[in-house]
């Protein structure tokens, strides 16, 4: 029953005013053991939908005192106290109130004790306190306000609340500590313009005075309190089965689709876990809050009502620059799958404190791929989890952590949400999926999940029902507990490497492992690494045992694959952790690769793309390798394979020194992509990881001047311009910028009025873009720059706000790009002046990028020159530190290598 059904407070006044602030902070950062919260009731009078920050609550609260104190300790950060009880329950309901209650602010543990001079005697108490608040509008953490425009242009709030980590004590006190689970009674009073949405269904709405309802919630299930939430909006509402989405009208459509899927999602989990969603949750809401500000999450996961960023649960247009870039995010459909993952890991089961944060945030990245890859077999979902998600845990630089630390503050909380507690603990987990097997794997999670259902877990929770699933088989080395393996991966930083090295002439093979070389900090001297391999003549690939481990730092093992044939080992990529060949075997895997790229799995592929541009930036292998390997990309046709090698092709791009190597290495890049470039087909089915690299391919394919790429934008700009339509995000920056080339002069102003004529922000943006690396005539490129001054000035946010953010190769689309520029600037000074500072001055920055020789150099400094003159009235001089480009290694190793290949290609015309 709720406490404010049968409970009455008798009020002892404490206002912020009077409260003393404790000068010295607590000794621990974690609330006292002594306290547990067994039930909320908390009422909220707000008015959110004019846009007011302020709001009121009454929250009360059953505590059970487990020993004797004068003091409970819970969390409160920027509430003023109005009024504070205490009371002592009897078995009967009686209450008692505890007088000479003093209340204190624990600032720098964001806590508050309160305090009296009676003992507060163990059992069961009712803690009464109300409060003021200011809602968030510039963040969303707490309660936290958002706006956006109608249909109509009109202006609309949505008041709503993000809780997790630690957010909770910013909306109202309690105890704010994912162990401390509890059931909660919420009730919202708030303007009748607005509904009310939370975790439970509502089960009252009734006037309270003039315009305000009160709406009252169904109690929750036993839950942490960082998952409750509630929101009042008037946004449009979709229904499909037992779940809504709340969005604006013009997504409702696309709303429909995301709710779908949501519901296999939701289904196939129920069914995997053997424990149906519905047992515990009766709903499922989907908050797709248009909050314009940046923020540090995508999506909550709260109980039965999920919080997203807009964009994250209806998929915006993806724009593409030139090189692919730009709609590199996950797709709506990943995301839902992320939270709805959640709804078992995190919510059902509880990390019981932040450092093991894994423990949801890793089963929930394992499984939004894992179970969109059982209802979509063919989109290849858990494939992107081992080519994308992965390598993002194996990144190691100097701000490389373990998976689990020690969480003693908030900064150390908000710490642990980075990419080795989501990619590299689903990684981890991926592993041991992989050890046991799919059906004893499961089994495992089940026995998991149903020991500790609302409850809270540790990792020990998580290890005995792997090693009872198990049973002291083979599946693990001897004498080693689960407990031991998955520590060496959880508390030790940085990506364990495996070297391969063999021994000259034989089969023997000596196996031994290091850290990054970013890890510095000491921990457990070696991770237990699980391995297997395959080899040419023996290319298993798709079996994933016999598994040996590595559990030394040194071993020496025998295998049955000759010197002369190559060797790989992680089959499929199932461990999380790079491997670096001897010499020998990379130039066997190399000429293998070159002759069949099948030949080797596409994980191991892509892989050995990953770990050939790790092990050369971090020192380990020369570059060489690294530009022999790519070469095979010539007989790739996988576009998630692809994806990991458009690194290294734009690393060496980024590498190209001068005008006549820019020639080369567009005849190497050219070549390389034109066999996969020849399978597209028109409306071709990409999954969604797949779409940027088409689309980069693409773009290189028109770079490299093939037909068949120029013809096709040709086509849709001239379409474009004869319909005066819009063309599609995805493909607006190729159709634009090579439909410059050989436009009329009707086409050409066509373009330039659009950059006016269009409301759409993302496609100006490109179109500035494209005026200045596109355009292949002095005559059009003066126009284009005099027409972009004009646009900018027009507005003077829009001149404050310009910038040009552009790479070196990006501006070499038209070659001669620095001469061009330069003519137009050196032509005279009345020219420059027109420009303006601004835009002048970006046009310089864009010309020291692709600056390469003495002459060059010499031409910019006495444009620069000339920039200082005119504009000496400026409050900053220009100075662009123009220096000669000393050649690096990895440039003159660059230069070699398209020499060479260059040549080849050509060797056949002059024989």
């Amino acid at each position: 029953m709720s406490i404010l059904a049968i409970l009455l407070a008798c009020a002892l006044l404490v206002t912020a005013d009077d409260s003393e602030i404790a000068k010295e902070s607590a000794t621990d950062y974690r609330l006292p053991n002594g306290t547990a919260p067994k039930h909320y009731d908390i009422q909220l009078w707000t008015n959110g939908h004019e846009g007011n920050l302020s709001y009121r609550g009454l929250v009360k609260i059953l505590v059970d005192i487990g020993e004797p104190t004068n003091q409970v300790i819970l969390h409160a950060v920027n509430l003023s106290i109005r009024q504070c009880n205490l009371f002592r329950l009897s078995g009967n309901d009686e209450r008692v109130e505890l007088k000479g209650l003093n209340v204190q602010n624990i600032l720098e543990n964001e806590q508050l004790m309160i305090s009296t001079n009676d003992l507060i005697e163990v059992g069961a108490h009712l803690l009464e306190i109300e409060f003021n608040a200011t809602v968030n509008s510039t963040y969303p953490e707490g309660i936290f306000l958002s706006s956006y425009e109608d249909e109509v242009g009109g202006k609309r709030f949505v008041l709503a609340s993000q809780f997790d980590p630690i957010g909770a004590r910013r909306a109202y006190p309690c105890f704010d500590e994912p162990a401390l689970k509890a059931t909660f009674n919420l009730s919202i009073v708030h303007h009748k313009s607005h509904e009310a949405y939370s975790n439970m269904p509502a089960i009252g709405r009734e006037v309270v005075g003039g315009d305000y309802v009160e709406t009252v919630f169904q109690q929750t299930p036993l839950m942490s309190i960082y998952l409750l939430v509630f929101c009042t909006t008037d946004l449009a509402v979709q229904t499909v089965g037992n779940q809504m989405a709340l969005v604006r009208k013009s997504m409702l459509e696309k709303a429909t689709e995301s709710l779908q899927v949501s519901n296999e999602i939701l289904d196939a989990l129920s069914k995997y876990t053997d424990l149906p969603y519905s047992d515990y949750v009766p709903k499922l809401t989907h908050l797709a809050v248009p909050f314009a500000e940046r923020a540090h999450f995508s999506a909550m996961e709260n109980w039965g009502m999920i919080l997203y960023l807009e964009k994250f649960f209806v998929d915006p247009p993806s724009y593409y620059n030139l090189y692919g870039y730009g709609g590199n995010r996950l797709p709506a459909i990943e995301v839902i799958a992320h939270e709805s993952g959640h709804q078992w890991f995190g919510n059902l089961v509880t990390p019981q404190w932040w450092n093991h944060l894994w423990l949801k945030e890793g089963f929930a990245t394992l499984y939004q791929n894992y179970i969109l890859d059982v209802i979509r077999p063919n989109e290849r979902w858990m494939d992107t989890f081992l080519v994308h998600e992965m390598p993002r845990g194996l990144i190691d630089d100097e701000y490389t952590k373990a998976i689990s630390f020690e969480c003693n503050n908030r900064e150390n909380i908000k710490k642990q949400y980075n990419d080795y507690s989501y990619q590299k603990a689903a990684s981890v987990l991926n592993m041991f999926r992989n050890v046991l097997g799919d059906e004893k794997w499961q089994k495992a999670v089940q026995m998991y999940l149903k020991s500790r259902a609302l409850d809270n877990a540790t990792p020990e929770d998580l290890y005995s029902a792997i090693e009872e699933v198990s049973g002291g088989s083979d599946f693990f080395p001897g004498n080693i507990s689960v407990e031991e393996i998955f520590n060496s991966w959880i508390l030790e930083e940085g990506t364990p490497v495996l070297y391969v090295d063999r021994l000259e002439g034989g089969n023997k093979i000596i196996l031994f492992q290091e850290r990054e070389q970013y890890c510095t900090t000491s921990g457990l001297e070696n991770r237990m690494i699980p391995y297997n391999y395959a080899y040419e003549s023996s290319p298993s690939f798709y079996e994933t045992g016999p598994i040996e481990w590595l559990t030394d730092n040194l071993a020496q093992i025998t295998t049955n694959a000759s010197y002369d044939e190559w060797i790989i080992f992680n089959k499929r990529r199932f461990g999380p952790y790079k491997i670096m060949y001897d010499l020998h075997n990379w130039r066997l895997i190399i000429r293998a690769l070159q002759n069949n790229a099948s030949c080797i799995h596409y994980l191991n592929r892509a892989q050995l793309l990953d770990d050939a541009y790790d092990h050369n930036r971090e020192g380990r292998l020369v570059v060489k390798i690294v530009f022999d390997l790519v070469t095979y990309l010539r007989n790739e046709t996988d576009l998630l394979v692809w994806s990991r090698g458009r690194r290294i092709v734009d690393f060496m791009r980024h590498h190209v020194r001068g005008n006549d190597n820019y020639k080369l290495f567009k005849i190497f890049q050219t070549h390389l992509i034109a066999r996969v470039y020849e399978k597209f087909e028109p409306q071709m089915k990409l999954f969604p990881f797949t779409v940027s690299t088409h689309r980069w391919i693409t773009n290189l394919a028109c770079i490299g001047g093939i037909d068949r790429c120029l013809d096709a934008a040709r086509r849709a700009f001239s379409s474009a311009v004869q319909t005066n339509a819009t063309v599609r995000p995805e493909e607006m920056h190729t159709v634009y910028c090579f439909g410059l080339r050989n436009a009329t002069q009707e086409e050409f102003s066509w373009l330039l009025n659009r950059l006016r004529t269009t409301r759409d922000a993302k496609e100006q943006e490109i179109l500035l873009a494209v005026f200045i690396v596109c355009t292949d005539q002095v005559d059009r490129m003066r126009r284009a720059i005099i027409n972009i001054q004009e646009y900018l000035s027009e507005d003077e946010k829009r001149l404050k706000d310009f910038s040009l953010e552009f790479n070196d190769s990006y501006l070499r689309v038209v070659e001669e790009k620095f001469q061009q520029l330069f003519e137009i600037l050196d032509e005279d000074s009345e020219f420059m002046k027109r420009l303006g500072y601004s835009l002048a001055k970006e046009v310089l920055l864009a010309m020291k990028l692709i600056s390469s020789t003495k002459d060059e150099n010499a031409k910019l400094v006495q444009l620069v020159k000339k920039f200082n003159e005119i504009f000496e009235n400026e409050n900053d001089r220009l100075n662009l530190e123009i220096r000669e480009r000393k050649p690096k290694l990895n440039s003159l190793v660059l230069e070699d290598f398209l020499q060479k290949y260059v040549s080849k290609l050509n060797a056949p015309l002059q024989k």
